[in-house]
């Protein structure tokens, strides 16, 4: 079958309608599942999502960290292996417009020795803004709630693993290592197996909750409520980078106004949701634009001036955006 670069989207669509049919992925109740957080929502994966979703699969930014490895599987290979081996899988999607952000998977189950795999992936544009690390989170709660496992294991070459470095040790654990196990731009590199265990996650699950804010109503205004007591007046540039210094240990003189958070002082995803963690923290107002808006410590401070300048609080700000408003 000849398939042209137009007509790709009504393709994977077709072949994808036609695997739903099966019934391959009817495999949870929605009711058991939180679909929302304060900035993203989880939907189950419709037909007209695989246009989507192979466009992110094959992107060069993306390509070499994802299932086919650089490859470009043609529409009836990519329909097909989306439901391969997969207990539940969720489209991401902003809550503030709804466009899609990337899709969570949980995958390769063993439901005797109580373990299961995690994978994610991101349109370009979110890669390294926490958008998919929040979506992740919302997702192991459900994952967790829905199948007594005992962890849920991840596998990375090394050089995926700087996307969440600052979460290994507390959120995941490196089990094992394969050296040399992935060619990859001219080179070989390691391959990880990461773990993450339920007991540790439900022992960090207030937390969790209340930064991507799952608690109840996730426009609560109490948002500093598990913090310390933050400066009733207004940061100024410099205060405002000393403090991001000290929140995220770095060193002041690195912490520049237009350093790049990503690029030049090394914030992996789980930094970003921590860095809006803390504007919402020293606001009491949702940060619902800060996937686009936390390039530089500069722009961020810009960003949390407009946030201090805002008459709404977190539930006000919640509900004026996700009304299409914002």
């Amino acid at each position: 079958m000849q398939i042209g670069r137009e007509n790709i989207s009504d393709t994977l669509g077709q072949m994808a309608s036609s695997v739903n049919g099966a019934g391959t992925q009817d495999t949870y109740a929605f009711s058991a599942w939180e679909l929302s957080s304060r900035r993203v929502n989880l939907r189950e994966v419709m037909p007209s999502d695989i246009g989507f979703l192979y466009s992110i699969s094959t992107a060069s930014k993306n390509a070499f960290r994802w299932r086919f490895r650089g490859g470009t599987p043609s529409p009836e290979v990519f329909a097909r292996e989306m439901w391969s081996h997969v207990l539940a899988q969720f489209l991401v999607t902003r809550k503030s417009n709804g466009h899609p952000i990337g899709l969570v998977v949980c995958y390769n189950t063993d439901f005797v020795d109580g373990w299961a795999y995690l994978a994610a992936v991101a349109a370009p544009e979110y890669v390294g803004t926490g958008a998919l690390a929040e979506a992740v989170a919302l997702f192991i709660f459900g994952v967790f709630r829905n199948w007594n496992f005992r962890k849920l294991y991840m596998e990375a070459p090394e050089f995926n693993v700087d996307q969440i470095k600052s979460g290994l040790g507390s959120f995941f654990h490196e089990e094992g290592r394969m050296k040399d196990h992935h060619f990859y731009d001219g080179k070989y590199h390691d391959q990880l197996i990461l773990a993450l265990y339920r007991d540790e996650y439900e022992q960090m699950a207030p937390f969790i909750r209340h930064a991507i804010g799952m608690e109840g109503d996730p426009g609560s205004s109490d948002i500093g409520s598990l913090s310390r007591d933050w400066p009733d007046e207004a940061l100024d540039l410099d205060a405002f980078c000393n403090l991001i210094a000290e929140e995220f240990d770095r060193s002041p003189e690195e912490v520049l106004p237009d350093a790049r958070l990503v690029e030049t002082l090394g914030f992996d995803s789980l930094d970003m949701v921590s860095l809006i963690v803390l504007l919402e923290e020293l606001t009491g107002v949702a940060a619902m634009d800060a996937y686009e808006r936390l390039t530089t410590p500069r722009e961020t401070w810009l960003y949390y001036c407009e946030l201090v300048s805002m008459p709404l609080d977190i539930k006000t700000a919640v509900e004026f955006s996700t009304d299409g408003h914002g």
